[in-house]
């Protein structure tokens, strides 16, 4: 078998899904893809690849040297000519063409028929689930229902489940496992994290957004912990998200009809 012309290394713990889709559109047919991270965090980035990964667990902290470092042996043992080390891409509208369509989409995480939120990230291990679910509960509870949903790695997500039970909530939630990004064709609305104007990786959620056509609502004034005693009330939340799902709503139901 021929030697791989070039070695793709890509930091999944610092690089989001995004960063992988760009990543692709310069593979060539004989490359080679090194993941450094967690198996769990290299799935869903051979999954955008379309190919398999060699995946390399190292330490939390560990250094650019010793990376580099692996990446040089993994070379060296495949006899790739060259190393080129992923980035978080050069600022182009991600590339629908590696997505699912809306239908299909919809019919993998089973959303067909309801009105469906998302969070719109690239990192789907930094998803505050229970904050998130905490947010359609009080929708639920003001008549505004929604399905949501999730990624499998989710942080709190037993929480929110624990959450959803406890608090005798019909909200339908879907878990999405594998390559967040391939869900989100899915969705009629997206929720921005609070924290979304710091991640650099925001001009490529806002350009997917818009090229899908999916409206945005955004959580930056949100209280969203249902610990606190100073959350935001389901009003504040309604007054926020409300004109977008209705939006949505008014676009299903016009696409339905049509």
């Amino acid at each position: 078998m021929p030697a791989p012309t070039t070695l793709h290394v890509f930091d999944a713990r610092a690089l989001g899904e995004f960063a992988a889709l760009a990543t692709r559109a310069h593979l060539g047919e004989r490359d080679a893809v090194l993941t450094i991270g967690s198996a769990r965090q290299a799935r869903p980035i051979a999954q955008l690849l379309g190919r398999p990964v060699r995946n390399h667990p190292v330490r939390r902290g560990a250094s650019a040297r010793s990376i580099d470092a692996i990446a040089r042996r993994t070379a060296r043992s495949l006899g790739a000519g060259e190393i080129r080390h992923a980035s978080g891409g050069d600022g182009a509208a991600p590339d629908l063409g590696a997505l699912p369509s809306r239908d299909e989409a919809r019919a993998q995480v089973g959303c067909e028929g309801l009105l469906t939120v998302a969070p719109l990230t690239d990192r789907p291990g930094s998803v505050d689930a229970r904050a998130l679910l905490f947010v359609a509960g009080l929708l639920e509870i003001v008549g505004d229902g929604v399905a949501l949903l999730l990624p499998g790695c989710a942080r709190r997500l037993q929480e929110a489940l624990t959450y959803l039970h406890n608090a005798g909530l019909r909200t339908p939630v879907r878990i999405v496992e594998g390559a967040w990004i391939a869900a989100l064709p899915a969705a009629d609305v997206f929720i921005e994290p609070a924290d979304a104007e710091q991640d650099p990786s925001r001009p490529h959620a806002v350009r997917l957004a818009e090229r899908l056509g999916i409206p945005r609502a955004p959580t930056a004034a949100w209280r969203l912990d249902p610990d606190a005693a100073t959350h935001s009330l389901p009003s504040e939340i309604r007054a926020t998200v409300g004109p977008v799902l209705e939006r949505a709503r008014a676009a299903r139901s016009a696409t339905v009809s049509a």
